[in-house]
C-alpha cells in the first residue's frame, strides 16, 4: 500500500460508475452517508469513494476519471431496453481487469424481490419476480413466451462478462451488504499497488542527462 509523508497510507480512489444517478446516490449514502463522494475505511483500507454518472455524450470524460482511479464498480439497477443500451456503453469504458480491478454491483432496494427487464421479443418493460426464475413467462404485449431468467445471469449474458468479473447483488439501506463487495474491490486494488511497487522498473533519467 503506498504511503504519504509520515508513513500514513494514501487513500485508494474507488470510482462508482452508474447510469442511474438516484441509485448511485442511494448506494453511496448507505455506505458513507453522503450522496456524491466520501472518505471511508473498508476493512481497515482508507478509501475515497467517488460517484460518476455515465453520460454517453461524454465518454472521454468517463475514461479519464477511470484512468485516475485505483478500482471501479459499475452499478446495475434495471435491465429494460433503454437501461441495457446505456449499460453496454458504460461497460465498454471500463478498463480491462489487468489494468484496473473492476466489479459489477446489482443494486436492489430493501425488500425488493423483483427486477425490471425487457421482453426479448418486443422490448416491452416487464417486472420479473426472483421466485419465478426458470419458469415460463408470457409477455402481455406481444404474447411471446420465454424462460424467466435470474437477474445476474441476464446481466452476464447481455454484457458478455468474463467469468473473472465479480457480479454481486447489494441492498440499498444495508451497509454491510454494500460495503462487503467494495472491501473486496479495495483489497484487490491494494494488492495490485503492492505488486506494482515491488516489481523492478528501469531507472528514468532527467532530460539533461540523456545523451
Amino acid at each position: 500500500m503506498p504511503t504519504g509523508s509520515g508513513g500514513i497510507e494514501k487513500r485508494l480512489l474507488l470510482r462508482v460508475l452508474t447510469i442511474d444517478a438516484a441509485a448511485g446516490t442511494s448506494f453511496l449514502a448507505t455506505i458513507c452517508g453522503l450522496g456524491g463522494s466520501g472518505d471511508v475505511e473498508l476493512d481497515g483500507i482508507p478509501v475515497r469513494l467517488e460517484l460518476t454518472v455515465f453520460d454517453p455524450n461524454r465518454i472521454s470524460q468517463s475514461e479519464e476519471v477511470l484512468a485516475r482511479s485505483d478500482a471501479a464498480a459499475l452499478l446495475v439497477h434495471h435491465m429494460d431496453a433503454p437501461a441495457l443500451e446505456l449499460l453496454k456503453n458504460a461497460y465498454r469504458v471500463l478498463p480491462s481487469d489487468h489494468k484496473l480491478p473492476v466489479a459489477l454491483l446489482v443494486v436492489r432496494e430493501a425488500g425488493r424481490m423483483e427486477f425490471k427487464m425487457a421482453c426479448p421479443a418486443c422490448s416491452q418493460k416487464l417486472w420479473v419476480r426472483d421466485e419465478d426464475q426458470g419458469r415460463i413467462g408470457r409477455c402481455p404485449h406481444c404474447k411471446k413466451t420465454f424462460v424467466l431468467p435470474a437477474q445476474t445471469l441476464l446481466i452476464k449474458q447481455n454484457l458478455m462478462l468474463p467469468a473473472s468479473l465479480p457480479v454481486v447483488t447489494v441492498t440499498v439501506g444495508n451497509p454491510g451488504a454494500c460495503r462487503g463487495p467494495l472491501s473486496s474491490l479495495a483489497e484487490r486494488a491494494r494488492l495490485r499497488k503492492k505488486v506494482g511497487k515491488s516489481s523492478t522498473a528501469p531507472i528514468q533519467l532527467t532530460p539533461e542527462q540523456v545523451s
